[in-house]
C-alpha cells in the first residue's frame, strides 16, 4: 500500500511542505522525508508515540522534519503554514476526525493550490465526502483498508 502511495506521489513530493496528521510511528511522513519533501509536520497527540517519532528524527539528523505533541484539531486552529501534501489516517475508531480535519483545511485555507491529501479508511465504510474544492485523484483498496488522494482545485 504505501509503495503505491509513493509511486503516486512521486513526481510531486520534491520539495513539497508536508503535513502528517495524527502520524502514530511517523512512517508515512518519515517517507515522505525520505523521498526530498522540503518540510515535514508530524502531529501526534500520545505523548509516547510523539517521543518515539523525535527519537527516530535524531537518529536520522533530519532537520526538516518538525514534530508536534499536539491534538491535530487544536494544530490547525493555530496553524499559520499552508501545506503542498497532507497525510490524514486517524485510528479507525475515530474516524469521524477525518471530516474534521478536512473541514478544518479547508476553512483555514491551509491547502497550497492544488495541495494533495491522503485519507485512509476501512475498506468496510463508505468513501469518505470531501469538501468542495477537493476531487479525487486516484483511490484503490487493499484488503480490508481503502485509501485515496484528493487534489486540492479551489480558485477562491
Amino acid at each position: 500500500m504505501r509503495e503505491t502511495l509513493f509511486n503516486w506521489l512521486a513526481p510531486l513530493i520534491r520539495g513539497a511542505c508536508v503535513l502528517d496528521c495524527c502520524a502514530g510511528s511517523g512512517v508515512l511522513g518519515l517517507e515522505a522525508a525520505s523521498r526530498g519533501s522540503g518540510q515535514v509536520t508530524l502531529v501526534e497527540k500520545e505523548r509516547r508515540a510523539s517521543q518515539s517519532i523525535q527519537a527516530v528524527v535524531q537518529r536520522l539528523g533530519s532537520e526538516s522534519v518538525n514534530i508536534i505533541h499536539a491534538d491535530i484539531l487544536d494544530y490547525l486552529q493555530t496553524c499559520e503554514q499552508g501545506y503542498d501534501l497532507v497525510f490524514i489516517d486517524p485510528p479507525y475508531a475515530l474516524g469521524g476526525l477525518r471530516q474534521s480535519i478536512l473541514s478544518i483545511l479547508v476553512q483555514r485555507k491551509l491547502l497550497q493550490a492544488n495541495a494533495l491529501v491522503y485519507l485512509e479508511w476501512p475498506g468496510t465504510e463508505e468513501t469518505p465526502r470531501i469538501p468542495a474544492g477537493l476531487e479525487w485523484y486516484r483511490s484503490k483498496s487493499a484488503g480490508q483498508v481503502a485509501y485515496a488522494i484528493a487534489q486540492w482545485r479551489d480558485t477562491r
